[in-house]
């Protein structure tokens, strides 16, 4: 059927990580605690303005992406690098308790609550993806004249820059990952406008990439968008991680590991 999720190429794997929506979270009870809002109608405006958008800007050898933002979503993703995202929001807090001189248990409280986070913030956007089903880019692009949308053009074709994660589109993980860490990150630190770098180590020797960000909430939408540039989610499925998981980071400082 139209809109929902099947195997993407090249792989054209069985949708991985299936039992996310059973696993126990840290701190939230499951994953439909703080549900994630689902996709826009493949009929309505949104849904195409996110579908152009993606075709023009994550096509592998799109001219709309700026090079700047080809290397991040790379970066991002994991390519030439072991700088994993998973890794990005750890080193941060380590620069900054350094920096802000903070003593062994606060630090240790960060770190547990920052991973504690990442992982709830993981369950409840794998949860949202096995309960909404949408088909990813790369297959809406190709198959567009069965969307039932006038303003959205097949391109049988088209192939993302990066390479398609083997599960449904919506919502996005990394966007739901960098909105809960980000708020988790302004209640430890009591503010959002802290300024911060964060180096990604590249192999084959390639020189390291170092960016500076005035604001955790900046690292955050620099992460989701990624995915955007990429060519593997739409718009709206990576603004509605970034609006509820912030919540996840609140509910965890407001519920866990609370000073005595």
């Amino acid at each position: 059927l139209a809109g929902y999720w099947r195997p993407t190429p090249p792989a054209n794997l069985a949708a991985q990580y299936t039992q996310y929506p059973y696993v126990r979270g840290f701190v939230v009870d499951n994953g439909r605690h703080f549900m994630i809002e689902g996709p826009p109608a493949l009929t309505s405006a949104r849904y195409a303005s996110d579908f152009n958008e993606v075709k023009a800007i994550g096509e592998v050898n799109s001219t709309a992406r700026t090079a700047e933002q080809t290397q991040m979503a790379r970066l991002w993703a994991g390519v030439n690098t072991n700088t994993v995202a998973q890794a990005v929001w750890n080193l941060v807090l380590g620069d900054l308790a350094r920096q802000k001189g903070w003593n062994g248990v606060d630090t240790a409280r960060g770190f547990a609550l920052l991973n504690m986070v990442q992982h709830d913030a993981l369950m409840t956007s794998f949860t949202g993806k096995f309960v909404y089903g949408l088909w990813r880019p790369i297959t809406a692009i190709r198959l567009a004249d069965q969307d039932g949308n006038s303003a959205t053009d097949a391109d049988p074709n088209w192939t993302s820059l990066l390479t398609t994660p083997p599960y449904p589109s919506a919502p996005g993980n990394m966007a739901c990952i960098g909105g809960s860490q980000s708020r988790t990150m302004e209640r430890l630190f009591g503010q959002d406008d802290v300024i911060f770098s964060v180096t990604w180590v590249q192999g084959g020797g390639a020189p390291a990439v170092t960016r500076t960000y005035g604001g955790f909430l900046q690292l955050a939408t620099e992460e989701a968008n990624s995915r955007i540039w990429g060519g593997i989610h739409f718009r709206a499925e990576t603004q509605a991680s970034l609006g509820q998981c912030p919540r996840i980071g609140d509910y965890a400082v407001d519920n866990s590991l609370r000073r005595r």
